[in-house]
C-alpha cells in the first residue's frame, strides 16, 4: 500500500513539473513572437533562426511570416526524427508548432501597439531582451523552438563542431543574407541582437540554476 501511494505521489509531482514546463514554454513561445511582430518584423531586424530567414521572403515574396517558419521547422523535424532520434524530436515539435500559432495570433498586436518611427537600435535593444527572456523560460523548460536549433544540433553531431559554433555559423549566414536584402547596417543591428539575446538567455537560465 505504501508503495503504491508513494508511486502516485512521484506520478502527480512529476505530472505537475510537466504542466509548469509546458506553461514556461508557452510564455516564452509567445514573448519570442510578441518581440518578433512588434520589433523585428517591421524594422527588418534579423538575428538568424527561421523566423529571421521568414523576414527576408516576407520582403522578397511577401510570404506569410508565420507559415514561412511552419513549413520549415516541419520540414526540420522530419529531418530531425531520422538524423537526431525521437526524444530529441519531441521537444522540438511542440515548439516548432507553438511558435509559428503565436506569431500568427499575434500579428494583430501591431494594430493596438503603435510604437511610431523609433530608432533601430532601440527596437534592437528591446527585441533583444523580450527575446532573450523569452528564450530563456523556452531552454528553462528543457524545449526548443526547433528551426536551426534542430540544424544546430546536426551540425554538431555529423561534424563535429560545438554546438556555439554551430549556432554562430547557421545563424551568421542568414545574417549575412539580410545585409544583402536590407543593407550592411542590419548585419550590425543583427549582431547586436544576437548577443543581447544570447547575454539574456544565459542570465535567465544562471538564476534558475
Amino acid at each position: 500500500m505504501k508503495n503504491t501511494t508513494t508511486s502516485e505521489v512521484i506520478k502527480k509531482i512529476y505530472s505537475k513539473k510537466k504542466i509548469k514546463r509546458f506553461i514556461e514554454l508557452c510564455l516564452g513561445a509567445l514573448l519570442v513572437a510578441l518581440s518578433f511582430n512588434i520589433f523585428c518584423l517591421p524594422n527588418n531586424l534579423v538575428s538568424g533562426g527561421i523566423s529571421g530567414l521568414s523576414i527576408i521572403t516576407e520582403s522578397l515574396f511577401n510570404l506569410t511570416p508565420s507559415v514561412v517558419i511552419l513549413v520549415i521547422d516541419m520540414l526540420l523535424v522530419v529531418l530531425s526524427y531520422f538524423l537526431l532520434g525521437k526524444e530529441k524530436t519531441f521537444y522540438s515539435l511542440i515548439g516548432s508548432l507553438l511558435f509559428p500559432l503565436f506569431v500568427q495570433l499575434t500579428t494583430p498586436v501591431t494594430q493596438y501597439i503603435s510604437l511610431g518611427e523609433i530608432p533601430t537600435l532601440l527596437a534592437t535593444i528591446f527585441a533583444g531582451i523580450i527575446q532573450g527572456a523569452g528564450a530563456g523560460l523556452i531552454y528553462k523548460a528543457g524545449y526548443t523552438l526547433g528551426g536551426t536549433d534542430i540544424i544546430n544540433q546536426m551540425l554538431s553531431k555529423y561534424f563535429k563542431m560545438s554546438l556555439g559554433n554551430a549556432m554562430y555559423f547557421s545563424d551568421g549566414i542568414i545574417i549575412l543574407l539580410s545585409g544583402i536584402i536590407f543593407g550592411l547596417n542590419k548585419i550590425m543591428y543583427g549582431i547586436i541582437l544576437l548577443y543581447i539575446i544570447s547575454y539574456i538567455t544565459d542570465k535567465g537560465n544562471n538564476r534558475c540554476i
